[in-house]
């Protein structure tokens, strides 16, 4: 599609060579985050396929059309975003993407996604995955075993500091970092050194919690904490822990992806031995639970990300497509966008393996 030329409104909504030459910004002062306008467009991040060397994508949706563009990151750019782009994040006038394999972090005006720069994180500390933000930086979890700290007006790694090993999703509540440290290399041994890190931000100090196998994902309302512990894919199922503020953390439901708005935690629990049946599930932050959709029709098949729109509770689930059986990790996935009362809005396709999501203004020309 031939995209049309807009101009940046302020905040959006929050969720390749590397050594790539950076365009010149003149490191401009981050303006103020104000009130959030309506979104018009859903940006997804695709990992493309690592094993085949098919590189990741950017689709961009505009959700007052319905128009899509595959691949916006090389219409705009002329160039690919690289090797497994994993996350994306908004923040002020910047977007954010990491890309794992390619081991960079592109940071892309929001408004046109043109690049203005490209962070390569310096080796031991590299492989950039997740994204949080929060009092004028953005946080990424580094897979070698680090939180890199970005200052979003330099547009460089400011500080890096270690925290468990794999580190995957971040989230910060208070001036508290939650660090989902999955120890992924070391499945074969149960990743037995996964845990949950928090941080303090004020002093830097640290504590571990060991509190299930495989933690993978953490989220926050500012308040409540939960983290996902994702288990074997065998014997020990995929399981959502409430986490106190002393670190002890608690059942609270099965799951295996989440998102969290204000009181909402939205749940899909999707067992890899039970494929192309997933459950969905609204709990509130007390545990009281309610199916998320009426219809079987609404449902995605094999999920594979969630995000809300928190100016209105929006959602949007990235999905795989189903073959006979299993799902199709070669081929390009579908989006499911719900209105606010998650009645089915439409479709539209993404690219192969999507894996993030972001509700925001961007209208490149």
């Amino acid at each position: 599609m031939k995209l049309k030329k807009n101009i940046f409104r302020l905040l959006a909504l929050g969720l390749v060579a590397a050594g790539a030459t950076a365009c010149s910004d003149n490191n401009e002062p981050e303006p103020p985050v104000t009130e959030p306008v309506t979104p018009d467009a859903i940006v997804v991040v695709n990992n493309g396929v690592q094993s085949t060397g098919v590189p990741g994508t950017i689709t961009l949706y505009n959700t007052a059309t319905a128009a899509t563009t595959a691949d916006a990151f090389r219409e705009v750019n002329a160039m690919s975003v690289g090797d497994t782009p994993q996350d994306v994040v908004v923040y002020g006038s910047k977007m954010y993407v990491s890309v794992f394999d390619s081991n960079c972090i592109w940071v892309l005006d929001a408004a046109t996604m043109k690049i203005k720069k490209n962070i390569v994180p310096t080796a031991p500390a590299a492989g950039p995955r997740n994204f949080a933000v929060s009092g004028g930086k953005v946080y990424v979890s580094l897979y070698s075993g680090h939180v890199a700290a970005i200052d979003t007006t330099t547009m460089a790694i400011e500080s890096t500091f270690e925290v468990g090993p794999n580190p995957e999703k971040i989230a910060i509540a208070g001036n508290k970092m939650y660090v989902a440290n999955s120890d992924g290399n070391n499945w074969m041994e149960g990743n037995v050194n996964s845990s949950l890190s928090i941080v303090d931000l004020a002093t830097m100090k640290q504590t571990f919690h060991k509190i299930g196998a495989n933690v993978t994902s953490v989220v926050t309302n500012g308040t409540d904490v939960f983290a996902l512990c994702m288990g074997n894919y065998n014997d020990i199922p995929a399981t959502i822990k409430k986490v106190a503020a002393d670190g002890s953390a608690t059942d609270f439901c099965p799951g295996t992806i989440m998102t969290i708005w204000n009181n909402a935690l939205y749940v899909i629990n999707d067992p890899a031995m039970t494929p192309g049946n997933p459950t969905y599930k609204v709990y509130d932050t007390a545990g009281t639970a309610h199916d998320m959709f009426s219809s079987a029709t609404e449902k995605p098949v094999a999920p594979c990300g969630i995000a809300v729109n928190t100016f209105d509770g929006s959602l949007v689930i990235l999905s795989r497509r189903m073959g006979e059986v299993y799902p199709l990790y070669t081929e390009p996935g579908v989006a499911y966008l719900y209105n606010a009362d998650l009645s089915l809005k439409g479709t539209f396709e993404i690219g192969i393996n999507p894996t993030a999501a972001v509700f925001t203004n961007c209208s490149p020309e």
